[in-house]
């Protein structure tokens, strides 16, 4: 299973750990999802719709809050601290592209 490293983020998809710098990040499971579909998307619009489904496994039809998804961008930008969180963009209406 390989690593993805971008800007000094390194996630491990088969432990499930994300390093920024040698250091451990504590994400939750949704964190984790989030910022893995975030980065291996870089530079993609990834819609809210989008995100639900990916991350949370709803149906968009059934639900469609986008206040789950910014409540966890809000928190994953806190735990990767102000230089790399701000590369989580958000386009409002629209969804959140990591760049």
């Amino acid at each position: 299973n390989e690593k993805i490293a971008k800007l000094g983020i390194v996630i491990d998809p088969s432990d499930r750990t994300v390093t920024i710098g040698g250091g451990a990040v504590n994400l939750t499971r949704k964190e984790f999802d989030l910022l893995t579909a975030l980065v291996t998307g870089q530079g993609r619009l990834l819609s809210v719709v989008y995100l639900l489904e990916t991350v949370w496994g709803y149906d968009p039809a059934g639900y469609n809050d986008p206040h789950t998804v910014r409540v966890h961008i809000a928190s994953l930008r806190k735990k990767l601290g102000p230089e790399l969180g701000g590369h989580i963009i958000s386009v409002l209406g629209h969804g959140y592209k990591f760049e």
